[in-house]
């Protein structure tokens, strides 16, 4: 299953169908396990180095998904676009309030479990995270998900942003190259590539939304069980509101 949809993006570098949850997990997982290593990499004025983090990304994404061919970065020049893009995301990937629990912070997930789905099923640290996070009342817990949801709903607006504008810029390439029909192999194979990397960024965001998304999910229904609160209402509220943007990445919907 891996390898097919691995072949499905690499065939359109543009998709914009929501991929298998199986799928979009793995590279959540896979980039995890890169960025936290690269976490102090950061290029100038504070800016996370594109190069460094997506070499980690791909590069795990060709040795425990693609099983094959090499996974290489393009050497286009990267454009101030698109190294807006992974400031934005970088923001959201490492987020501080999500640090101790998601695949982006100190939580590991053994890359054998990958292919098996067995990675898939982690959803429960959020929650662990909760319980285990010295608050002094019941209520608590659910101010601190109501804060952390607002948080990444506060982001996703620069966030979409950024990736609709990258998005804008690969059709304007793909309008130049169609243009050019004497464009050399080289150049049309790098081009390629970069189309590809810019795809697969938009469907880690889809992934990494989708695993927030989830695991606020499935805190909230562990403590409406133990401990009950009014509080659990302002949590819901902004479930609904964050499951708008789950959909919309989910459909590759970022320019609205």
């Amino acid at each position: 299953m891996h390898e097919s949809s691995a072949k499905t993006a690499a065939e359109n570098p543009r998709p914009r169908a929501r991929p298998p949850r199986a799928v979009g997990f793995a590279l959540v997982i896979v980039l995890a396990l890169g960025l936290v290593a690269c976490s102090q990499r950061a290029g100038d004025l504070g800016r996370q180095n594109r190069d460094y983090v997506a070499r980690y990304v791909f590069d795990d994404v060709d040795r425990h998904l693609m099983a094959g061919g090499r996974a290489e970065l393009s050497r286009l020049p990267l454009t101030d676009v698109e190294q807006a893009m992974y400031d934005r995301l970088w923001r959201f990937f490492s987020a501080p309030h999500a640090y101790e629990w998601s695949p982006f912070g100190k939580s590991r997930v053994n890359p054998v479990d990958l292919k098996s789905g067995k990675a898939f099923e982690a959803t429960d640290k959020y929650y662990k995270y909760l319980r285990h996070a010295g608050f002094k009342s019941t209520r608590g817990r659910y101010t601190a998900m109501t804060s952390h949801i607002e948080a990444d709903l506060a982001m996703l607006p620069d966030a979409f942003a950024a990736v609709c504008a990258v998005e804008r810029l690969d059709d304007q390439r793909r309008t130049a190259a169609r243009g050019l029909p004497e464009l050399d192999a080289e150049t049309a194979g790098q081009l390629d590539m970069r189309l590809i990397e810019n795809a697969n960024v938009a469907l880690i965001l889809a992934a990494a939304l989708d695993y927030r998304y989830q695991s606020y999910s499935y805190a909230l229904k562990r403590l409406l069980i133990e401990t009950p609160d009014e509080a659990a209402r302002d949590v819901d509220a902004g479930l609904s509101r964050l499951a708008v943007g789950v959909e919309a990445a989910g459909r590759g919907a970022y320019c609205g």
